[in-house]
């Protein structure tokens, strides 16, 4: 049957059937009062009712009563209060009421040419064949009365000449009542339904353009295709599509078939879910049995559903759908949702590709799959696929709407990690800027210091930015040519601390010296003056270095401290002369200034030799007595400050010679233990900053 009379239009049944009988009765008591009585005033309109006129006058169309017509706010509030399951209306007999053209038309044709197209081939012209599926074959025609293209469906021809049997044709009408009756923006609506002029079942559609999931997880790895799509977008694709299913489940209904060719997405980003041949709706009738002259279905692994008792696709069919498909609910589309999900994560079908029964058997065995090892998956994701392809179905989610608000949920974080990509790729080229200005004038330290902290900000947003991290390890790698501020004053601090520690081994080693003045006295003393000469240069010593550590010095160098402890260890050679005991002391006070100050270290040099060189220069002008002779190659040394009986002389030799290398060597073994902890904390940095780079060795 063709509705293409004039004033005659479908009003479909099963969602808000309530309203909807309320409607068309009225419609029906409007039609009634016409004639030309213009004063017929129906009763007041009831709540999400409004009066309109039912039609309008012009040249065409006589002037109609004002009828009272559905509020649609009001009707769609009702809607979503109370959604009707498709086995409360599936198949109740459509009415069909007269009315006045539709105000407000687009097509550009005549009236008469829009009458006059009675019959099926008057109204549809056929353009092409777009495919072929189990229930029937999908053309596309031209609609001459609303003048669209449309995709018509019709059923196969029949299998004998008895005609298609009683089961292929309420199959495939059944099909198109539940696609028609769910509303949903997934779902193609359906325009018309009936029979053509040869006979044969058919029902019209909107005509999708675009590509099927399919077709795009098979270009996946092909960069050039047009199909391709981002993974975050495949994703973005199922959310919406465990969408569809939760409002088709909600109404009752079990897809059955859903699979990669039966996701449809539009080219203007539209998602469609394809092909309700094999659908149930629960609470009714399933698909009738089919005749004995149609044969039964023939599972082959070609991805393809045919028409027969075993109802779904191998390889996307749920454990319990190859049992029984008579028998399943929501959650065997939930299962079908999971493979398609594995597929699109890993790029392989979750039960391979092999013959029916290695399908089947992995079907049966799998029981909650997992993504191979090599393939990195977030794991929410993984363990999504995990539920969803469990084989018992109360192991499954609950509901598609657990699926989306997981997969949103999961590219919300996406879009958030996208966010902070971008963000760390400004920060990273704001440091590129940064020290480009700095190469061509600018104040270097402010330049790495900015530079620092924008790298440090984008590694934040993005650790495993690896342009950052190579930014990174090029500026710790390469330090600035100046010294900055805050690094002066912690080398300063070490600097300070090692003056200290010279300083208290001096204090100990001065206030030693008390031993030496004993073993002196035990030796005999020659000249009192030379002895209170360097008794009170050694005190004046150990006060100003006690001073020293009550206020310590700068880094630089102290001249008053060093021209009196050179001077000091130069008066020492009133002991022994100036080349026995004096060198050592030289060498110590020099080492001990050499290791502390930063500031003109070669007076500090030249302090220690003359310590050495001055006295043995005044004694060979004869300005001060000599202390050596050389007799017949003997080297003798002469007493000048005491004298050098031999046990005392012995004993006081041993203990200078000593206390200086003991002195010495704690000196220097504090010293060793400082730049071991410097050096170990250096090598603790540069590892932690490998790790921080990502760098091996």
């Amino acid at each position: 049957m063709i509705l293409g009379a004039r004033s005659a239009f479908h009003v479909p049944r099963g969602e808000g059937s309530d309203l909807a009988d309320e409607r068309d009765r009225r419609l029906e008591e409007g039609a009634d009062t016409g004639g030309d009585d213009e004063s017929t005033s129906p009763g007041p309109a009831p709540a999400g009712w409004r009066q309109v006129p039912l039609g309008a006058e012009d040249d065409h169309i006589r002037t109609s009563p004002m009828v009272a017509v559905p509020d649609e706010a009001a009707l769609q509030r009702a809607r979503l209060d109370s959604q009707p399951t498709l086995a409360e209306g599936a198949f109740a007999t459509p009415k069909v009421r007269a009315t006045p053209a539709g105000e407000g038309e687009v097509d550009a044709g005549s009236e008469d040419s829009l009458l006059q197209a009675g019959s099926f081939d008057e109204r549809y012209q056929q353009t092409r064949v777009l495919g072929s599926g189990g229930m029937g074959v999908v053309t596309l025609h031209q609609d001459r009365i609303v003048g669209r293209a449309v995709a018509l469906k019709t059923a196969h021809a029949p299998t004998s000449e008895a005609g298609q049997s009683r089961g292929a044709i309420w199959r495939f009408l059944r099909e198109a009542r539940v696609q028609g009756q769910l509303e949903h923006p997934a779902i193609v609506p359906v325009y018309d339904l009936g029979r053509d002029d040869r006979g044969a079942a058919y029902f019209t559609m909107q005509r999708v353009r675009g590509r099927s999931l399919a077709e795009v997880l098979a270009s996946r790895t092909d960069e050039g295709s047009a199909a391709r799509l981002s993974a975050r977008k495949v994703l973005d694709i199922l959310s919406r599509v465990a969408l569809a299913l939760d409002y088709v489940h909600h109404r009752g209904v079990v897809h059955r078939d859903l699979k990669p060719e039966n996701i449809m997405i539009g080219e203007y980003g539209e998602v469609f879910l394809l092909d309700w041949g094999l659908a149930r709706v629960l609470g009714s009738e399933d698909l009738p049995k089919l005749g004995e002259e149609e044969q039964p279905v023939s599972l082959e692994a070609d991805g393809k559903t045919r028409a027969g008792e075993v109802l779904g696709t191998p390889g996307y069919m749920a454990p319990e759908q190859v049992a029984d498909a008579s028998k399943v609910d929501a959650r065997a589309d939930l299962y079908a949702f999971g493979a398609i999900l594995y597929e699109a994560l890993c790029g392989l079908p979750l039960h391979g590709s092999g013959e029916l029964p290695t399908l089947l058997y992995s079907t049966m065995k799998v029981d909650g799959a997992s993504l191979p090892d090599e393939v990195e998956v977030a794991p929410e994701l993984a363990e999504l696929v995990r539920q969803l392809t469990r084989k018992e179905p109360a192991d499954r989610p609950a509901s598609a709407r657990e699926i989306a608000r997981t997969l949103e949920a999961f590219l919300d974080g996406e879009r958030d990690a996208t966010l902070r990509q971008k963000a760390a790729r400004e920060h990273l080229a704001h440091a590129r800027e940064t020290l480009a200005a700095a190469a061509s004038g600018a104040d270097d330290l402010e330049a790495r210091r900015a530079a620092l902290q924008q790298v440090g900000r984008a590694l934040a947003l993005a650790p495993d930015l690896e342009a950052a991290r190579e930014l990174l390890f090029e500026l710790l790698t390469s330090p600035p040519k100046v010294v900055p501020p805050e690094a002066k004053k912690a080398l300063e601090a070490g600097a300070r601390e090692a003056m200290m520690m010279g300083a208290r081994t001096a204090v100990a080693g001065y206030f030693g010296i008390s031993v030496f003045v004993l073993i002196a006295l035990w030796m005999g003393i020659r000249s009192y003056p030379a002895l209170f000469t360097l008794a009170g240069a050694m005190a004046a010593c150990a006060a100003y270095t006690a001073y020293f550590l009550w206020r310590p010095p700068g880094l630089k160098l102290p001249l008053g401290h060093l021209l009196l402890t050179a001077s000091t260890v130069g008066i020492s050679s009133v002991m022994f002369g100036p080349l026995v005991l004096v060198p050592m002391l030289a060498v110590s006070n020099s080492v001990s200034y050499l290791t502390s100050v930063n500031d003109k270290e070669w007076l500090v040099a030249l302090s220690g030799v003359a310590a050495v060189v001055v006295p043995a220069v005044l004694q060979m002008m004869g300005i001060l007595p000599a202390s050596y002779a050389i007799q017949n190659g003997v080297i003798n040394i002469l007493p000048w400050m005491m004298d050098f009986p031999p046990l005392p002389t012995m004993a006081f030799l041993v203990v200078t010679q000593a206390g200086i290398v003991v002195a010495a060597c704690i000196f220097v073994l504090r010293l060793k233990r400082r730049a071991a902890a410097a050096e170990k904390e250096v090598q603790l940095t540069a590892w932690q900053l490998e790790q921080l780079v990502g760098r091996d060795g």
